[in-house]
């Protein structure tokens, strides 16, 4: 897939991230950054070049999805309909934790609200509740507590609703809303959303998960930092 960065001047993707990342080795920063590439085309030397400059991948083979629909790739509508599949919400979703890695919280955000606006046109409840999940994480990270919560409690009430009580991902959510609360110093309110992480991963989880530690160390900052306001 090509680039234009000027009128008229035309790039491939690697020659876009080789000029990036000259820049940044002459000025120390890059007016631009390449975070992700997209192709359509599946058979494209793009997964060559990601894996060399370990950027993500992007795939959708459009000539298969017009010769399932039986249209030319002219037609222009069948390629609109596209925008509604669940791919592009999940590579909208990819892009979004690229810029989140990278510490680009609102730009992040922006990809997340976009995913999450086809999910909803989709009416795929999980896929929403995993986007509002992560915008309010992301707003959590940004320091606006409130919207975090905001977007963290309709995630998980969605969840409560379609999910098993014991599935780890309603675990996650119930951790990543006490953290909220812990920050803003609501520690009853952590404690309680914790408790309920740390049961779910107990039950699910093995013993040296990952999740199932850090839900328990956070329990025990809860619970310290909940005895050490009532000194």
């Amino acid at each position: 897939m090509n680039r234009y960065l000027s009128e008229g001047i035309k790039f491939t993707d690697k020659e876009i991230i080789e000029h990036e990342n000259n820049i940044e080795s002459e000025e120390g920063r890059s007016p631009y950054q390449v975070v992700a590439i997209f192709s359509e085309n599946p058979e494209s030397n793009a997964k060559s070049i990601g894996e060399r400059f370990g950027i993500p991948i992007i795939v959708k083979d459009m000539a298969e999805f017009y010769r399932k629909k039986g249209e030319p790739r002219r037609n222009l509508e069948i390629r609109k309909e596209l925008g509604k599949t669940r791919g592009v919400a999940n590579c909208l979703n990819s892009v979004g934790a690229v810029y989140k890695e990278l510490g680009a919280y609102v730009k992040a955000i922006d990809y997340y609200e976009q995913s999450l606006k086809l999910k909803k046109d989709l009416e795929d409840r999980q896929g929403i509740a995993i986007s509002l999940n992560n915008i309010g994480e992301l707003y959590s990270l940004l320091g606006d507590y409130q919207k975090a919560l905001e977007y963290q409690q309709k995630s998980i009430a969605i969840y409560e609703e379609i999910l098993d009580p014991k599935h780890p991902n309603l675990g996650i959510s119930y951790s990543n809303i006490a953290v909220t609360y812990m920050l803003i110093k609501d520690f009853s309110a952590a404690l309680t959303y914790q408790k309920k992480a740390v049961e779910i991963f107990k039950s699910v989880l093995p013993e040296n998960h990952p999740y199932r530690q850090g839900a328990s160390d956070t329990l025990e900052e809860i619970i310290k930092a909940m005895e050490g306001k009532n000194e």
